[in-house]
């Protein structure tokens, strides 16, 4: 071959590979998945930022709100009344003040956490009511006759022989005389006889013994599932089991509520009828303080609203505190009294 031929080769192929506009082609793919790479960093910081400062909304009831839910009781056909007023009421967050009303107010007593969010539930109700019990399986009502256990005191008398040593001491005093001198010598001899008298005392020891006495249930009446239904209980006959059917609002459908009914979360303008009731009975009747409820709620039904019911709660709840704190100052003033009486005599 010429060398004038491969020496146009070459430069031919010079000119291919090596042209001005080769060179200046940018790599435009490295700087793209730079940029994304930069991107995607930053917006990993801010989202872990975001995450540590971001506070999740409280879930409410919070101890601003104050809500209210009807409650009613069917016993196999049969209305109950009302359940009376909490006994605990100024310690209870989620309570009744006897007019077939849950007065939901986590923030009207000293631990509202206790009651708010999650924990505002039919079971946190049922478990602060004394002589209530509910389950799947089991519904009781507290019983007015109930009458707690009597206790009675009863002494006994021990004997004891105590013995106690007593002494007797006699002097006998002798005389000697001598020949020889005209003095005279007295001698006194002490004679010690020792003596044991046994004495008797007696002594009273209280002993308490404590009798039970035969006391009617906590609750009445207890059913529980496969349990009947009797004339006792209602106008209702079959095979009976526990019922809970929830109206979300007082205008709303009812559903029955399946699974543990204590689980249930409470709401505002809630309506709950709990039932013993036979198999054929498919729903409940509603509560019958229904029209209370209504009362309790504006028109609207807007939370933390307050009607004429819910201020009269209100109104009695902070008596019923007032009356406590008045009776606790009473108790505590005597005591006090009778404290520096007892000082100055000591004086």
């Amino acid at each position: 071959m010429a060398k004038g031929s491969f020496s146009k080769t070459v430069a031919r192929a010079a000119a291919s590979g090596g042209s001005k506009g080769y060179k200046a082609q940018a790599p435009r793919g490295w700087y793209m998945m730079l940029s994304l790479i930069v991107i995607g960093g930053f917006a990993l910081i801010g989202y872990s930022r975001y995450e540590n400062n971001y506070v999740a909304p409280a879930i409410p009831p919070t101890s601003a709100d104050h809500w209210y839910a009807a409650l009613g009781v069917d016993i196999c056909g049969t209305i109950e009344p009302n359940l009376g007023a909490n006994s605990n009421i100024s310690t209870v967050g989620i309570r009744t003040f006897g007019n077939g009303i849950i007065d939901i107010d986590p923030g009207a007593v000293s631990k509202p956490s206790l009651f708010t969010g999650k924990h505002a539930t039919l079971g946190n109700f049922v478990s602060h009511y004394k002589g209530l019990v509910l389950s799947a399986a089991v519904l009781g009502l507290p019983n007015p006759a109930y009458v707690a256990p009597s206790s009675t005191t009863t002494s006994s008398t021990t004997t004891t022989a105590v013995t106690t040593p007593t002494s007797k001491t006699t002097t006998t005093l002798s005389k000697s005389s001598s020949s020889k001198g005209s003095a005279t010598t007295t001698t006194a001899v002490t004679t010690t006889t020792s003596t044991k008298t046994t004495t008797t005392s007696t002594k009273s020891v209280a002993k308490k013994a404590t009798t039970t006495t035969t006391a009617a249930p906590v609750t009445k009446p207890l059913v529980s599932n496969g349990q009947a239904c009797t004339p006792s209980l209602g106008s209702d006959r079959g095979t009976g089991r526990v019922l809970v059917e929830v109206w979300s609002s007082p205008k709303a459908k009812g559903k029955i509520y399946k699974g543990n009914p204590n689980n249930l979360r409470l709401a505002n303008g809630q309506m709950i009828t709990l039932g013993f009731v036979p198999q054929s009975v498919t729903s409940l009747p509603e509560p019958k303080s229904k029209a209370t409820l209504e009362s309790d709620l504006q028109p609207n039904g807007s939370s933390g609203a307050l009607g004429a019911s819910g201020s009269a709660a209100q109104s009695k709840l902070k008596k019923a505190l007032e009356s406590t704190t008045t009776v606790s100052a009473k108790k505590a003033t005597p005591k006090a009294s009778s404290k520096a009486t007892a000082k100055g005599k000591k004086g």
